[in-house]
């Protein structure tokens, strides 16, 4: 059965969810057994990252696993952290946007690139 794109958008807002959750509950867990501020975050991105290409593979996007999608969900998701920092700063000081509006708006800017990549780039 073919996934809409309504589902596919859906479905990669839950897995995203999920993932940042489970990122976040592995940072602080490590952090809480004296794992320093670097090192648990490392943690919990690589988790998260891991969370997110599995499921969005195999549920949201229906693909199966192999190393050529991996590696391209992997420079995707680097891709929209970059383009999400870019943003960050360029809304906060050079446009003047409020720190936590601009933080808003990067995280925007990431998803909604992320996704598209993943449909139209990584599982096609």
């Amino acid at each position: 059965m073919r996934v809409t794109l309504k589902d596919q958008v859906s479905r990669y807002a839950l897995v995203g969810i999920l993932n940042t959750s489970i990122g976040l509950l592995v940072i602080y867990v490590a952090m809480s057994f004296g794992i320093g501020d670097l090192t648990s975050n490392i943690a919990g991105y690589a988790i998260g990252f891991a969370v997110s290409y599995c499921l969005n593979t195999t549920w949201t996007f229906q693909a199966r696993p192999n190393r050529e999608n991996a590696a391209k969900y992997a420079f995707l998701i680097a891709v929209s952290y970059l383009m999400n920092v870019v943003i960050v700063f360029a809304s906060r000081d050079l446009i003047g946007l409020n720190r936590y509006v601009a933080q808003l708006t990067g995280v925007g800017a990431y998803t909604v690139l992320s996704f598209a990549g993943s449909r139209l780039f990584v599982f096609r």
